[in-house]
């Protein structure tokens, strides 16, 4: 029972963090270069059934370079990824971003963006260092998508996507 409430509290801070993340972007729509926010859910098979992901991000600014990405980049990324039974398997918090790019792509435009993130994973601690990738997809009203790709320091990997279910991706070129 005392778990369980544990949980819970831990759901609503990190979910009010999500969604403070989100109602931050309008400074990012507001830059005069590429931008991108979004927020939202989608669901995953995975091996024990489809677990329901939420995200929130936000990507602006930095410094452009020859190769076409923004360096030092104002940003955030936040992820809860939940089990079937409604348990959190895994928290994913930025502790910076790195680089960024937007691109049209066929349908719409693209934003990636890299950094390192701090995870936690179901009843383990919260571990520093992981490696961040994530392709956000801007399609409109035909839908948006979304790619998580993780690695840790020991090279475990995690890679997350999928059709948002709810929620919008907004990329600015």
């Amino acid at each position: 029972m005392k778990r369980k409430l544990v949980l819970s509290l831990l759901s609503i801070i990190v979910v009010a963090s999500l969604l403070s993340v989100a109602n931050a972007p309008p400074v990012a729509v507001a830059s005069n270069g590429p931008s991108a926010f979004g927020v939202g859910t989608f669901v995953q098979e995975h091996e024990d059934g489809l677990h329901k992901h939420y995200f929130a991000f936000r990507v602006s600014d930095g410094y452009l370079r020859r190769d076409g990405w923004y360096y030092k980049p104002d940003g955030r990324f936040s992820l809860i990824c939940k089990h079937p039974d409604n348990e959190i398997c895994m928290i994913v918090k930025s502790d910076v971003i790195l680089r960024f790019k937007v691109m049209r792509i066929e349908g719409g435009l693209k934003v990636v963006f890299e950094g390192f993130a701090t995870v936690k994973m179901a009843e383990g601690g919260w571990e520093k260092g992981w490696r961040l990738r994530v392709e956000a997809f801007d399609f409109g009203w035909k839908g948006d998508a979304i790619v998580v790709h993780l690695v840790s320091l020991t090279g475990e990997e995690h890679h997350m996507e999928g059709t948002l279910t709810s929620g919008n991706i907004v990329v600015k070129k």
